[in-house]
């Protein structure tokens, strides 16, 4: 898979650029009104937390708290993500009912995952 920088077509705010550190990131095109819906989606097709970053960036609501522990840890010690505040761990619980996220993240962290095998 290839992955380039997507301009944004016309009237649109916002544009996705490479960084030189963090990957790719979205960045406003023009001011944009707080409160403004600038792109909307049922759930992310994915989201990525670096691991060196993981504890200082919220598993929800990815607010960073600049070299400092987010405070609150996912009941799952296996799942190993970190949270702002028990609201946003509550709204990642109601968010993964069934419980796949947290299986898909713990299967992430123990490598089976990263398993390849050949048929």
């Amino acid at each position: 898979m290839t992955v380039t920088e997507q301009h944004p077509q016309e009237g649109c705010s916002y544009e996705v650029r490479k960084t030189e550190t963090r990957g790719r990131a979205v960045y406003a095109t023009q001011n944009i009104p707080s409160g403004t819906v600038v792109h909307l989606v049922t759930k992310p097709y994915v989201c990525v937390i670096r691991e060196n970053f993981k504890k200082e960036v919220c598993a929800w609501c990815f607010k960073y708290k600049h070299g400092k522990s987010c405070s609150v840890k996912h009941p799952d010690t296996r799942v190993g993500v970190n949270f702002c505040s028990a609201e946003c761990l509550q709204n990642w619980l109601n968010e993964d009912e069934d419980g796949e996220l947290a299986e898909a993240w713990a299967a992430l962290r123990s490598n089976k995952a990263r398993k390849v095998t050949s048929s």
